[in-house]
């Protein structure tokens, strides 16, 4: 059995993605702060395990890892936020949590992982986007730094 960790997974496409991978065999360590649904949804998956986490702080990360306790196969890297509306709309404080949780938890969960999956010679990292990214509405909607900027990661 394959070893899958999948951030933003209480809900949506990480939730959906979690259960793929546990239908395909893999033990699926689901990372969220929303921690009553991702435990609620969790008990539906097999070979899943529900780890409270927030992507944006680097001891919590660590403890979700050491929590899983197992080297990842794969990680997902899928939590995000997107603060709607245009750009003259949004805080400063808004367009940080969204590169916060969207660019900088892509990396810190990569980062912490990356070590154990080296030494496994083995693994993979997908940092999930959006198609929103292309269109004309994402420079209105801030998604371009913050999505964009996992394509680099």
């Amino acid at each position: 059995m394959k070893n899958a960790i999948v951030t933003g997974a209480s809900n949506g496409i990480g939730l959906e993605i979690s259960k793929k991978l546990s239908e395909n065999d893999y033990h699926v360590g689901m990372i969220d702060v929303d921690k009553e649904n991702l435990f609620k949804e969790s008990e539906n998956i097999s070979n899943s395990v529900a780890i409270e986490g927030d992507v944006t702080n680097e001891d919590s990360i660590k403890n979700a890892l050491d929590i899983f306790n197992k080297t990842p196969d794969l990680i997902v890297n899928n939590a995000g936020i997107v603060i709607f509306g245009g750009l003259e709309e949004q805080s400063i404080e808004d367009f940080k949590k969204s590169v916060d949780v969207s660019l900088i938890g892509s990396y810190l969960v990569s980062r912490l992982a990356i070590t154990s999956m080296i030494k496994k010679n083995s693994g993979c990292i997908i940092n999930m986007s959006s198609c929103l990214l292309y269109t004309s509405d994402a420079a209105d909607e801030g998604l371009g730094v913050d999505l964009g900027g996992r394509r680099l990661i």
